[in-house]
């Protein structure tokens, strides 16, 4: 089971790039022997290691030439040798070692294929290699040495799931790729919203501002759900709607005159179902209606086993936001029916919020939205999540 996501940081050490930065500079010049794809986010490392495949191998040759194998089914002499194999018919191979971490918590480890591994079923099994947390800088094992000289002739790619870059830090394994500018971290896009109107703007379609918050509200913080969501925008609107495998960015790729009609909210409304999981809203109630922090800080502590803080600061935000705009639509005389339209709370919880805002000074919503723009400073310079929300989650319940 994967650790609780709060611990990854929100942004990687200096000279580490992230996935979206490593996408936009990919080309088939500028591709690396070696990658090591470090982060919680599987569909990332998923979409950057396919592109990473289709600047490598041509399509026709990749039934030969393109290898896909989990660490905790192969030795590492295995992988290593595999590298070394020269390609067939292409200028290059690709590999791709999924769990890497496995190495580090008990697989079975060769020192390369031999004349026995074609006989497995007459040979006795290989004995389990020790288990270990990690390998020390001074440790040579099969993959170590091939990351420390990999063959021009393959690309590489190494992903780690499960362990983070504190915990990768020291090994020897991290430090040769480290060596090699291989290392890239696999983080949820920090700015969710311009994001979104990154992708929207490749797939040909305009996201208005409001619209991408409405969009993160309803969908969640799951990047491939939200830009599954923006495809059928995008369709509906009249661009393409169909995203690469790889993703998209804005680009000179994608003209002005090929963009559709902007996506509104109403679009959100209309074609988006509130899919983010019910903690979510009881997390929000328990900090702004019931204000009850021990058990906002119990719903927090499950939200950050699926999310990652960087989104959840951001649908904590946006909550507050309607309120200050709720705050507004009382003092100028709106009903509750225009208030619904207005703000796009729901009905039913209008008349509860309503007290809430009502007994709140204009002062302390001041006070609170200065705390979550001092939180999200925090987040973005790697302080630890669950500390800078739990810290929050205190302050907006007192």
């Amino acid at each position: 089971m994967s650790p609780p996501r709060a611990g990854w940081t929100s942004a990687p050490p200096d000279g580490i790039p992230t996935a979206e930065t490593a996408l936009r500079s990919l080309s088939a010049k500028t591709i690396r022997p070696v990658y090591f794809l470090v982060g919680d986010q599987p569909w990332i490392q998923a979409r950057l290691a396919a592109r990473i495949r289709e600047l490598t191998v041509p399509e026709d040759w990749r039934s030969m030439n393109a290898e896909t194998v989990w660490a905790d089914e192969v030795p590492e002499g295995r992988v290593a040798d595999a590298a070394s194999t020269p390609p067939f018919g292409s200028p290059r191979r690709f590999v791709l070692c999924r769990g890497v971490e496995a190495y580090r918590g008990g697989a079975p480890s060769g020192t390369g294929s031999s004349a026995a591994d074609d006989a497995d079923e007459e040979a006795p099994a290989a004995a389990p290699r020790k288990r270990r947390s990690k390998a020390s800088k001074s440790e040579a094992t099969p993959l170590v040495d091939y990351v420390s000289r990999p063959s021009p002739d393959t690309v590489l790619v190494l992903t780690s799931e499960k362990r983070d870059l504190k915990w990768w830090a020291g090994d020897a394994l991290f430090e040769a790729a480290e060596a090699a500018g291989a290392v890239v971290a696999c983080l949820p896009p920090a700015d969710l919203r311009g994001w979104l109107a990154e992708q929207a703007a490749g797939l040909g379609a305009k996201l208005e501002p409001a619209a991408a918050e409405e969009l993160v509200e309803r969908a969640g913080a799951d990047p491939l759900l939200l830009l599954r969501e923006l495809e059928k925008l995008s369709a509906y609107v009249g661009g393409p709607g169909i995203a690469s495998p790889h993703g998209v960015s804005a680009s000179a790729e994608t003209p002005r005159a090929a963009l559709a009609a902007p996506i509104t909210v109403e679009h959100v409304q209309a074609l988006t179902g509130e899919t983010a999981p019910p903690s979510v809203f009881a997390y929000l109630d328990a900090l702004f209606v019931e204000r009850q922090p021990a058990r906002a800080l119990s719903l927090l502590a499950r939200l950050l086993e699926e999310s990652h803080p960087l989104a959840l600061h951001a649908m904590l935000l946006g909550q507050l936001r309607k309120l200050v705009a709720l705050k507004g639509a009382l003092a100028a005389g709106l009903t509750d029916w225009q208030i619904v339209g207005k703000i796009r709370l729901p009905f039913a919880l209008v008349g509860s919020l309503k007290m809430m805002v009502g007994r709140t000074r204009p002062e302390r919503f001041a006070a609170l939205l200065r705390a979550l723009a001092q939180a999200e400073r925090e987040l973005k310079r790697g302080r630890e999540g669950r500390a800078v929300l739990e810290d929050l989650t205190i302050e907006c319940c007192r």
